[in-house]
């Protein structure tokens, strides 16, 4: 009987027992919001380190791609006509500019024009008129 009774017998929650109990409780559930904010945190920066990574990955195959372009006679025949002004075989430079062009001079810097072949014509044969033929024909 005294088995029975312990059965049947009423417990109490005491409103001391619920404050002690709902304290503890309250605390795991702040602290597993902050780590759910934590763990958000952290998966944006992870997020964000993959972007960089790829970027890099691409920024590295790009520059692989301009390292192989270097190495073709392509590039240093490029290179040599931007850089240096120079001339392919069979190639001639056309130079365009005004008076005032500051490009002009500097491209025609180095051009002497050969003066050399006509030392040998006297300026008094550049004055005597030219014969012209007569013309054909009767009178």
């Amino acid at each position: 009987m005294a088995r029975d009774n312990w059965l049947n017998k009423k417990i109490q929650v005491r409103p001391r027992f619920l404050l002690l109990l709902a304290i503890p409780v309250l605390l795991l559930v702040l602290a597993i919001c902050k780590a759910n904010a934590r763990i958000g945190e952290l998966q944006t920066q992870v997020d964000r380190a993959q972007e960089q990574v790829l970027a890099a990955y691409s920024e590295t195959e790009e520059l692989q791609r301009k390292l192989e372009f270097m190495d073709t006679d392509e590039y240093i025949e490029q290179e040599a006509r931007k850089r240096y002004n120079l001339l392919g075989d069979r190639e001639i430079r056309f130079v365009l500019g005004t008076e005032n062009s500051d490009n002009t001079e500097k491209l025609l810097q180095g051009i002497k024009p050969e003066t050399e072949k006509y030392d040998d014509v006297g300026d008094d044969t550049l004055e005597q008129p030219v014969p012209t033929a007569a013309p054909a024909g009767g009178n």
